[in-house]
């Protein structure tokens, strides 16, 4: 499958831009130049929870397109 541009919304739970990627790139790639932090947060996709092995993949090979989101929600505890 050929790379393209799309646009998605990334973010926070708190936080959601739409920004132009490829998708020949990988998630963590795009959440890297989102600046982004993955590594303490939960990653969905479209509501959908990514596993740690897909992070190396691209968003071509996620199925990832157009007007999706991609969500890094930190877990916050009730008082």
């Amino acid at each position: 499958m050929a790379s393209k541009m799309i646009t998605i919304k990334i973010g926070t739970n708190l936080n959601r831009n739409a920004v132009i990627v490829n998708t020949g790139k990988t998630l963590r790639e795009v959440l890297d130049e989102n600046n982004i932090n993955y590594a303490t947060t939960t990653v969905f996709v479209d509501g959908v929870n990514l596993q740690v092995g897909q992070m190396d993949k691209t968003l071509d090979e996620l199925n990832i397109g157009d007007g999706a989101y991609i969500i890094a929600a930190q877990k916050t505890e009730n008082a």
